[in-house]
């Protein structure tokens, strides 16, 4: 925010970030966020930061793009990658995420993808350039087999950690923060992520609603009840809205799920001048 209201920042491109309710002190960032001269925003969805944005360009959904495994291989039940066709074809205008990039670039007179020609390749070229980059030969007097690797690299993670000593979970600086801290005066407000609602995704949920989430004792205390309307407070902002009993939650914490919009935006409670020391993230409770 700091950045486009000195005006270093003037143009910005949002990849299907939700921005308006991922950044510390909602309000204050919106209102930065209309001081650019260019808000271009690339989604498979028509939601509120498309509409807000002064450009929203349409991109082809996970059915109308073909696909391949990338970055989550090595977490394959054997050595592997998955390609998936595109199942429906793109409607209206829809491109892929490639394609807005590289032609973006190439008005601009930057090449943002070298090697790769929006006007004349397809989906499936980049994709076969984004698979064969990422595999090796294991014959070389032919170039049709091809594997992810020749070497198993299941256990990887357990031979980096042999190799620092084993895992380190209690590092000293988070030792120290820890014995640093005070006990909360009243409910902790902790983070959390729906399975169904988070960032720009929504889908219909009875269960996963926007909501006050409380434990079942912290409520019982209080005298509250699921639907009951009751207001949070913090240093930085306020939240009213309905209570949701949660019966997963401890005695003493509470959250507002990350992702909703307006009222139950969790980012009014927080700040960017209340950041943790360690992580940079913004603070919760306070």
């Amino acid at each position: 925010g700091d950045e486009i209201e000195s005006g270093n920042v003037r143009a910005l491109i949002n990849l299907s970030g939700h921005v308006l309710t991922c950044m510390p002190d909602a309000g204050r960032f919106k209102s930065a966020l209309e001081k650019l001269e260019v808000l271009m925003t690339v989604e498979i969805l028509d939601n509120t930061m498309a509409n807000f944005s002064t450009h929203a360009l349409p991109a082809k959904d996970q059915l109308e793009r073909v696909d391949v495994s990338l970055a989550v291989d090595p977490s394959f039940s054997a050595i592997a990658a998955q390609f998936t066709p595109a199942m429906v074809p793109a409607l209206g205008e829809a491109r892929s995420y490639w394609w807005i990039l590289t032609e973006l670039g190439r008005r601009m007179g930057l090449d943002f993808n070298p090697g790769v020609d929006p006007g004349t390749m397809t989906d499936e070229d980049v994709v076969a350039r984004i698979a064969q980059g990422g595999r090796q030969p294991i014959d070389t007097s032919g170039d049709a087999n091809y594997t992810l690797a020749q070497d198993r690299m299941f256990g990887w993670v357990l031979d980096h950690a042999a190799k620092m000593g084993g895992f380190r979970l209690a590092p000293q600086p988070l030792v120290d923060q820890l014995a640093q801290l005070a006990p909360p005066s009243d409910l902790m407000l902790i983070s959390r992520r729906l399975l169904k609602q988070h960032n720009s995704r929504k889908v219909p949920d009875k269960k996963e609603i926007p909501a006050i989430y409380v434990s079942v004792k912290d409520a019982a205390e209080r005298g509250l009840s699921d639907g009951e309307i009751a207001s949070l407070r913090g240093q930085h902002g306020e939240i009213t809205g309905e209570v949701k009993i949660d019966p997963t939650l401890s005695r003493g914490v509470l959250n507002v799920p990350h992702g909703w919009e307006g009222q139950y935006n969790v980012n009014n409670l927080t700040s960017v001048h209340q950041l943790d020391p360690i992580t940079g993230m913004a603070a919760a409770s306070n």
